[in-house]
């Protein structure tokens, strides 16, 4: 099924989803034309439930009067409240898993695509409490996704939009890719993700223009850091941080 995820990604993570995303700002536009919120983007602090009670309000304040008073206020509080929330998750640093770790995992798809293996989540507990801290932490473990061996400073972009501050020679160092990151791997001297099998979009997309890869690391963007020294072996799946920024 894999000759068809580029296809599948294009009709619904992209020409789908972009046709959805300004379809709702349409809405918004609505609802802060008429004093309902403060900004376009605001209704995506809200979910499903949410969005038909500030309809009701806007038409129901529509119908009885321009002076009845409505729940304006209480709503633009909330997506406020709701902004800090997540900028403040944005600059969380996730645990690798929840729950007790599998005794074994085998399950081939879990494998194959997310780079979820048994040897995997022992290394990945290296990211948690009892663990050695971050710093300490000189090697890393992943799947040797795309063959070759490669040293150069790192480049830690946990979101798509900070892609534009990756330069020529760079080790990308990321969560996981999608054909959102494409124009990168033009740039990149190799790429270690923290999620990822050998039939992730990182492994394929190196494989295919000869960048090394190391895919699935589970941490690779909590210990290393942007200016790092970083050695990365394709062809052993290993990543040793050669020298620390600064």
């Amino acid at each position: 099924i894999y000759r068809y995820a580029e296809d599948h990604l294009f009709w619904v993570e992209h020409w789908f989803h972009t046709i959805w995303f300004q379809k709702i700002r349409e809405l918004s536009n609505l609802l802060v034309n008429n004093g309902m919120l403060n900004g376009v983007d605001d209704i995506f602090m809200f979910n499903r439930y949410e969005i038909p009670e500030l309809l009701t309000e806007l038409v129901t304040g529509w119908a009885l009067g321009v002076d009845i008073p409505t729940r304006a206020g209480y709503y633009k509080a909330t997506a406020e409240k709701r902004k800090k929330i997540l900028d403040a998750a944005g600059k969380w640093n996730a645990i690798p898993a929840l729950g007790v770790p599998p005794e074994e995992v085998a399950e081939p798809f879990t494998v194959m695509l997310w780079g979820i293996t048994t040897d995997r989540v022992k290394e990945w507990l290296k990211g948690i409490e009892g663990g050695p801290a971050a710093e300490d932490v000189s090697e890393i473990k992943g799947f040797a996704s795309s063959a070759g061996v490669v040293e150069g400073p790192a480049r830690v972009l946990k979101l798509l939009k900070d892609i534009v501050d990756l330069q020529p020679g760079e080790v990308l160092v990321c969560p996981s890719t999608n054909p959102s990151w494409a124009p990168v791997f033009t740039k990149i001297k190799a790429a270690v993700t923290d999620i990822g099998g050998l039939t992730s979009h990182a492994a394929i997309v190196c494989r295919e223009y000869g960048v090394p890869s190391v895919t699935g690391t589970g941490l690779a963007t909590q210990v290393i850091n942007t200016g790092d020294t970083v050695r990365v072996d394709g062809d052993t799946g290993v990543v040793n941080i050669v020298k620390k920024a600064g």
